[in-house]
């Protein structure tokens, strides 16, 4: 596809007149540019000073520092309010674009008047190039959607598949997508692999641009510097019969499943430095400090009493194969997991036991992570209180699927090659992306982005005309904060067969993470989340590595002396990828749709925007390359 270097860009700005004092907001013409929108002001005495707020819609916050001047023809100032927040528009507004030459253009907006001294009734745009120009109309037809009622698609209309749609494309056979000759997919994670297989496979000339210098995004196989052929997975690791995207690769590409190493294991908490077995929590009743109605449960009655038997009775829409958002899963998308166990009457001792088996939540942030993605994810086939003979790893390592992927397109993946910008306009889309010491811009028809939105935000998207809603998207989807550390031992010299242990310390949980190797030695993991998490990130590879061993002496007498040699992972401060897997928060179903929707020749995938309310799954990843191929077939 056409390659060249990066011309010059002008720099955009959008103007609403609003009164002085107050902070009207406007979502749709913040979206028209993505660069900066600014808020303006009734003048004071003077007409030719205007105070202006100003937002970042990539950035999600206000810029900040000094007073910067527009251009003379204006008379204006910039004015920095940090309180200011994007949210819906204000009719008392007007609107304008304007570039640095000040040069008007054609009216677009129909005028308002605006009752202040500062001279501003008018309306008028002074129209950027090209693509504010397209920007502008995507805005006006993505309004006009929303005052008919229907759903903006934005540009060329793109319907929205369902999760239906999806699979019955994917197992039957996908529409034709004749229309496109040329995509790019951003990222070489399962969602890019899986889409440019399936495009190649249909002749069309894909391009993939992968940050780093392997496949596989955060399906991560470590097997350096490990002995004995020995490895261990710092990501994705479980597939389990329901996943049916996964399967269904792994029987194409050839690949291999095993029993999973997180079913079947000696588990056991340790709390207040002694270890203490599930059928031994009523002895411990009262150090633990269990409500006394509680004393004689053991943690799989706990889960019975506040999580299964309450989400029974929530409605069959909890369990359909599909998800399907009702009014009354949303309401419980407004309280957060922690709260609703108390409301349910679970002590803090409760959910202290049971939330190692929130597998999907332990990003250590029950205080604000959804009721509602919980409740769906506890109530499926993913959830570890309930996970079986059904849970899978591949076999050899999960890593073995992104690779097999990846050597059927291996002439088109590029790695090493970063994007920095995309940008669209009404004939292609633009990647750029640094290639060794200069940046080069490639061009598609279409352009599949599935980076994760925690790396997105560093991408420059102020040309690529999306809308309020997905920079909103970008910018608010949290992502879970892991720390995985993996320490190789000479022999095993704890007493389990299958280790593994929930702590009240800073490394979470404690497991062998090799338990059927046949050899003698052994990788233990130290699972850290949260603010753990975190604060271990800002150690060095060399310290964080001491400090799991430090914590991990009072729990494994003879760690240290056992321990050969470790490495880890830090999802926050791994490049281009910035956090382990979504963690929905309240109001994360505001945030789903707008995730996933196609903005002009813009698509995405990834884990992130999947149908279900809930990530970490290399399923949701695969579905989502399917969906943006039944997307390119309608386009």
């Amino acid at each position: 596809m056409p390659e060249r270097d990066v011309p010059p860009q002008p720099q955009a700005l959008v103007v609403r007149a609003a009164q002085r004092h107050r902070v009207h907001h406007f979502p749709e013409h913040a979206g028209l540019t993505g660069e900066i929108a600014i808020e303006v002001g009734p003048a004071d005495d003077s007409a030719h000073h205007i105070p202006f707020v100003v937002i970042s819609p990539l950035l999600g916050i206000p810029f900040g520092g000094a007073h910067t001047s527009l251009p003379p023809e204006f008379g204006c100032q910039f004015k920095y309010f940090p309180s200011a927040v994007p949210g819906v528009a204000d009719d008392q507004g007007t609107v304008y674009a304007v570039r640095r030459s000040g040069r008007a253009a054609e009216r677009r907006v129909p005028p308002r008047r605006f009752p202040s001294r500062a001279g501003v009734g008018k309306t008028r745009e002074l129209v950027v190039d090209k693509a504010a120009r397209l920007r502008y109309r995507l805005n006006e037809e993505r309004t006009a959607d929303r005052r008919a009622g229907g759903k903006s698609t934005g540009g060329n209309a793109v319907p929205e598949p369902t999760q239906q749609d999806v699979r019955s494309a994917f197992d039957g056979k996908f529409p034709s997508t004749e229309n496109i000759n040329t995509v790019i997919v951003v990222g070489a994670g399962l969602a890019g692999l899986g889409a440019a297989f399936e495009l190649a496979k249909r002749g069309i000339q894909v391009t993939v641009f992968e940050a780093s210098g392997q496949p596989g995004g955060r399906t991560r196989t470590l097997r350096h510097p490990f002995s004995d052929g020995l490895y261990a997975e710092a990501g994705a690791m479980t597939v389990t019969e329901n996943c049916h995207y996964t399967m269904h690769y792994l029987k194409e590409m050839g690949l291999e499943i095993a029993p999973s190493d997180l079913v079947d294991t000696d588990f056991s908490y340790y709390r207040n430095g002694r270890r203490i077995r599930p059928d031994q929590i009523a002895a411990h009743a009262d150090e633990l400090g269990l409500h006394p109605a509680e004393r004689d449960l053991s943690v799989q009655e706990m889960i019975a009493q506040y999580v299964t038997t309450p989400n029974e009775g929530i409605g069959p829409e909890l369990v359909e194969l599909t998800w399907t958002p009702t009014p009354r899963l949303l309401e419980l998308d407004r309280i957060s997991v922690r709260e609703i166990l108390e409301r349910r009457g679970a002590s803090a001792a409760a959910i202290s036991l049971m939330e190692p088996l929130f597998l999907e939540m332990r990003g250590g942030e029950l205080e604000s992570a959804s009721a509602m993605a919980w409740a769906r994810y506890e109530s499926g086939p993913r959830a570890l209180s309930t996970a079986g003979a059904e849970w899978h790893k591949i076999k050899g390592g999960t890593d073995m699927l992104a690779r097999a992927l990846a050597r059927q397109i291996e002439d088109r993946v590029h790695y090493g090659k970063p994007v920095v910008r995309i940008a669209q306009d009404e004939h292609e889309a633009q990647v750029s992306f640094l290639d060794h010491d200069r940046i080069r811009t490639a061009t598609a028809d279409r352009v599949i982005v599935t980076a994760p939105f925690s790396a997105l935000r560093r991408v420059n998207l102020s040309m690529a005309g999306l809308s309020a809603e997905k920079h909103s998207a970008i910018r608010g989807l949290r992502y879970c904060s892991a720390v995985r550390v993996f320490l190789q031992m000479r022999r095993k010299f704890w007493p389990e067969d299958k280790l593994m242990l929930s702590t009240d310390t800073a490394i979470c949980t404690v497991r062998d993470a090799t338990p059927r190797s046949p050899g003698r030695r052994k990788i233990v993991e130290c699972w850290l989340t949260g603010w753990a998490a975190q604060a271990a990130a800002q150690l060095s590879e060399e310290d964080r590595v001491n400090f799991a061993l430090t914590q991990l002496e009072p729990l494994l007498p003879g760690a240290r002396d056992n321990f050969e040699i470790g490495t880890s992972v830090a999802w926050d401060n791994e490049p281009h990828i910035e956090g382990a897997y979504i963690l929905p928060e309240t109001g994360h179903a505001d945030l789903m749709a707008n995730t996933r929707k196609p903005e002009g020749r813009i698509h995405f995938a990834g884990e992130h925007t999947a149908f279900e309310p809930n990530g970490g799954s290399m399923n949701y990843a695969l579905e989502s390359a399917a969906r943006t191929m039944v997307e390119l077939s309608a386009a």
